[in-house]
């Protein structure tokens, strides 16, 4: 239920972000749309892979810094 609930309010933002983009004109409405794009895409990469076993494995080996 409760990825239901996200997949929905992301489907909004993505629906709000692309009428916005869609009305403005220019170089203005891209980098709006960029900036509210970001943290969401972030997200789903930070989450994709942290799943991942190969980043796992490969992530023992690394320094905290790295």
């Amino acid at each position: 239920m409760k990825k239901l609930n996200w997949v929905i309010l992301l489907i909004g933002a993505l629906s709000c972000t692309l009428v916005f983009a869609a009305t403005n004109q220019g170089e203005k409405g891209t980098t709006l749309t960029q900036k509210m794009l970001k943290p969401l895409i972030e997200l789903q990469c930070q989450s994709e892979l942290q799943q991942s076993k190969l980043w796992k494995a490969s992530s023992l080996f690394m320094s905290e810094a790295k």
